[in-house]
């Protein structure tokens, strides 16, 4: 088995792969995370100013 490489797909089969993994967890939560905090800042700058939080993330 391998993991991640699907290219070159001829050359990993030839070489007798059988299974191939085609993800990663931490890719993929890395993208969902991602695009969550951005739904989040959307939402947060959509806020009225009475109620939008006073001070900005470190994180961002």
């Amino acid at each position: 088995m391998t993991a991640g490489l699907i290219a070159p797909l001829g050359d990993l089969v030839a070489e007798g792969y059988h299974v191939i993994g085609i993800g990663a967890d931490v890719v993929a939560l890395t993208g969902y995370i991602k695009q969550r905090l951005e739904l989040v800042r959307g939402l947060i700058s959509d806020l009225p100013a009475a109620i939008k939080p006073p001070a900005k993330s470190p994180y961002a």
